[in-house]
């Protein structure tokens, strides 16, 4: 008797004369989205933002990102050069060939696919550098400062 009231129960609740009833309300959803996206994203944590200490300059088969070819760094900090390419490329500070304008930036030999940081920069000022293998090419120039 029970199995029977049961089906007689679903049938009324799942016949098309009856609308479904959503399980949640539209702005229910909307709000756990948001929530869901916020969180994911970690929005509005100190984490999110960029370390002004510590700034990654990206270096590709045809030179450094534009957007990174002039970084500001804090006084205290470290640059990342971080090869993308396919190809090895020496990181040096100028001026070349003597490369003594910020010797904490010479950070040499980088193989394809890998990185390396530079020394803590202490000095505030300008420092530019260039790829040793082509030290004319303009697309792998750059310059940090110091802050």
């Amino acid at each position: 008797m029970r199995f029977v009231a049961t089906i007689v129960l679903m049938r009324a609740w799942l016949s098309p004369s009856r609308p479904p009833r959503p399980l949640l309300s539209q702005s229910t959803i909307a709000a756990c989205v948001v929530t869901l996206l916020l969180t994911a994203c970690n929005f509005g944590s100190e984490d999110f933002r960029p370390d002004p200490r510590n700034v990654t300059i990206l270096i590709f088969n045809d030179g450094v990102l534009d957007s990174h070819r002039d970084v500001t760094i804090l006084l205290r900090g470290t640059a990342r050069f971080s090869n993308q390419s396919l190809f090895p490329h020496e990181m040096y500070s100028d001026p070349h060939p003597g490369h003594t304008g910020c010797p904490e930036i010479n950070v040499g030999l980088i193989a394809a696919k890998s990185a390396r940081v530079s020394g803590t920069l202490n000095t505030p000022g300008v420092c530019h550098y260039h790829d040793e293998t082509q030290p004319d090419n303009l697309a792998f120039q750059g310059t940090i400062r110091i802050q």
